[in-house]
């Protein structure tokens, strides 16, 4: 019953749009700092390993890492998504969304890890082009080619990225009502 302002609307969404703000720079974060990990020690190691056995033992073990490290990256993608729709949908304060979606996540993370990792993997063609663009240029003789790989990636993260969000926050949404039913 009271007009609706700027101000009041603000205030309203200002403290949640910092939380998902906080939210999103500690994924980043941590992915980061969990994904930078393995590979810099293995690449420092090549320093010390020169030529022969051991320098083949540790250009397998850094392809393995970057695998690794993908499935790393959804397995933490699958605890703390979760931390989104309690704050938005639930309406829950920060740190008990915190608490409640990595505890979400855990639970259910068999079929979330699922739910991440098969549409990621779609990512796959484009992160393949994107590391032969220089090829791809040579090859064609057309220096759009980057444009188009670009533009492709955008494209694709844009939908597969979507599509997640939008699977998990079913999900979740699913997952809560039969939990009240």
């Amino acid at each position: 019953g009271h007009p609706l302002t700027f101000g009041a609307a603000w205030k309203k969404v200002g403290k949640r749009l910092f939380s998902l703000i906080l939210v999103s720079l500690f994924i980043v974060f941590l992915l980061g700092f969990v994904s930078g990990r393995e590979v810099s020690f293995l690449q420092s190691g090549f320093e010390f390993a020169g030529k022969g056995l051991l320098h083949n033992a540790l250009e397998i073990l850094l392809k393995l890492f970057h695998y690794l490290n993908f499935l790393v990256a959804v397995a933490i993608q699958t605890f703390v998504l979760f931390i989104f729709p309690f704050l938005v949908l639930e309406n829950k304060k920060f740190f008990r969304a915190f608490g409640e979606g990595i505890g979400f996540g855990g639970k259910n993370f068999g079929r979330v890890f699922l739910l991440f990792l098969v549409p990621t993997l779609c990512y796959g063609p484009i992160w393949f082009l994107k590391g032969k663009v220089a090829f791809l240029v040579q090859a064609t003789r057309y220096p759009e080619v980057i444009l188009w790989v670009l533009g492709m990636g955008i494209v694709a993260t844009l939908l597969i990225d979507t599509f997640i969000a939008v699977s998990a926050t079913l999900f979740f949404v699913r997952t809560r009502h039969e939990k009240s039913v």
